[in-house]
């Protein structure tokens, strides 16, 4: 039996005539050790390069200053929308050029809210470290919204953690009027002090002119336009309606109340197209059907008051006319109709008429079809009945 030691000069012997010295020979350094039943020491890992090593550096001092905040705090003053553009489209490139920078993240959840990309902006702060500059910039994106008691809550912790933060100290020290504003004028608003609430609201716009911060301006005229619409002052309620949703387009509370100021107005087909608009952006909000069905009903009964008709009128060539129905049917009444209609009309009732009755009969038995499946949903019913109003 093969003894270690031959084994040994087994090898040497080929590496000899490889021409290659025992100590350099890395299969021989390899067979050896097997054959010794022992482990290769695990090779020396490479020295860091300089590069390397510069960049780690840059990356711890990134996090110590995110984790400290001692990045500079936003600007108050609103932007033009070319350039918020512009930034957050030069911040994503430098997050995608730096994806571990602690710093360009932070870039793009500023650019995110001068954008008022609120959605897009919560999700990326998120993914920032949990120090003063992820805090701050959560409170930042929450009071441009309009959430300042959330707002005021993460600077209070940003500041716990960093009481020489001075970009959190000044921020709170100028939401803190603004939030005491609102306060009162909801204060004056629950107990029926309809003109101190504006009046409260007023003073809270002035604070934030000129701001980054169209959610909360959209909701600090929303509340002034509820006092107004008690009021009475219903142009002054449009005005403020208006002015909120060019602020936030697809705020459902501004929606909401502009629908109401145009009931109270009875322009009731606006009423009901303001509500068509509410459905796109908030399909569940609380009782957007009734609303729907009434805004439909009173513009409908409106229309045809001002011509001299009325809710049981047959409208010629509409939905209703095709069931052999009024606008004053009921579900029961338009269920009834298309089954007594289609029992009629149904394709198998024609098969053994000339081609032209058969298609003639599946034209009609697909209207009834149609008329049966508007009608039927009270939505599309009351989308449907606006519609045929405001033609008649």
């Amino acid at each position: 039996m093969a003894t270690f030691a031959d084994s040994e000069s087994l090898l040497s012997y080929h590496c000899r005539a490889s021409d290659v010295g025992l100590g350099n020979c890395e299969e021989f350094q390899r067979l050896l050790a097997i054959l010794k039943g022992e482990a290769l020491a695990a090779p020396e890992p490479e020295p860091l390069q300089e590069g390397d090593e510069e960049e780690d550096l840059h990356r711890e001092r990134d996090r110590e200053a995110a984790l400290h905040g001692r990045r500079k705090g936003m600007a108050l003053q609103d932007l033009p929308h070319e350039q918020a553009a512009e930034q957050l489209i030069s911040a994503d490139a430098m997050l995608a050029a730096c994806p571990r920078l602690e710093s360009a993240k932070c870039a793009r959840v500023e650019a995110l809210i001068q954008c008022a990309r609120w959605d897009t902006a919560d999700r990326a702060c998120r993914e920032l470290l949990p120090g003063v500059d992820g805090l701050y910039l959560r409170s930042e994106l929450l009071w441009r919204q309009g959430q300042l008691p959330g707002a005021m809550e993460a600077l209070s912790s940003a500041l716990a953690s960093s009481t020489g933060s001075g970009k959190c100290q000044e921020r709170l020290a100028f939401l803190a009027p603004i939030a005491a504003e609102l306060q009162q004028a909801s204060l004056a608003m629950d107990s029926g002090d309809l003109q101190a609430c504006e009046e409260r609201c007023s003073r809270a716009l002035q604070g934030i002119r000129g701001c980054c911060c169209s959610g909360l301006r959209a909701l600090i005229l929303t509340q002034r336009a509820s006092c107004q619409l008690q009021q009475g002052s219903l142009q002054k309620a449009l005005e403020d309606c208006c002015a909120a949703l060019a602020a936030e387009p697809g705020s459902p509370d501004a929606l909401h109340l502009k629908y109401q100021v145009y009931m109270e107005s009875h322009r009731f087909v606006d009423a009901f197209l303001e509500l068509q608009q509410l459905r796109l952006v908030a399909p569940r909000y609380p009782g957007l059907t009734k609303l729907l069905t009434k805004a439909a009903q009173a513009a409908a009964g409106s229309r045809q008051h001002s011509n001299g008709c009325s809710m049981r009128r047959v409208i010629p060539g509409s939905y209703y006319e095709k069931l052999g129905l009024t606008m004053a049917a009921s579900a029961k009444d338009i269920q009834s109709a298309y089954r007594r209609q289609a029992t009629k009309w149904h394709p198998d009732k024609w098969m053994t008429a000339d081609c032209q009755a058969q298609e003639a009969a599946a034209e009609q038995f697909h209207a009834l079809q149609e008329a049966r499946s508007v009608l039927a949903d009270p939505t599309e019913r009351a989308r449907y009945d606006a519609r045929i109003s405001s033609r008649s």
